[in-house]
């Protein structure tokens, strides 16, 4: 079902989640055309927004730890491991990666065991 998600979202969260891990994972030189597919069928499928996000401001950790209550915090640090994951792991992804996790206030042991799996 078209724009249907699984999160009844407060206004503005969805649009700061892949707004969050777009800036996480993209950084300064932007999004791998495969983290961008990865993230842009999210956002559709699940969020049920269409974004252009090659147009989309940056979002800062803490501004995104402003933006979310834990859970959706949760869910955007393992948003944010899935999209690193679908390419190469940097070490510049990496520790933008842990700081949207710290300011979001996420201790993700899963962000390791993701990694080696990768």
């Amino acid at each position: 079902m078209p724009g249907a998600t699984y999160f009844d979202f407060q206004p503005g969260q969805a649009e700061a989640m892949v707004r969050g891990m777009a800036s996480a994972v993209g950084g300064g030189t932007g999004l791998t055309s495969t983290r961008a597919a990865v993230l842009d069928a999210v956002a559709r499928n699940i969020f049920g927004i269409d974004v252009a996000l090659d147009q989309l401001e940056p979002m800062g950790p803490s501004e995104l730890a402003q933006a979310l209550d834990p859970l959706l915090a949760r869910g955007a640090v393992r948003g944010m491991v899935t999209l690193e994951i679908v390419d190469e792991v940097t070490p510049e992804i990496a520790t933008r990666v842990e700081a949207y996790a710290r300011a979001l206030g996420v201790d993700e042991g899963m962000l390791t065991v993701a990694r080696d799996y990768s």
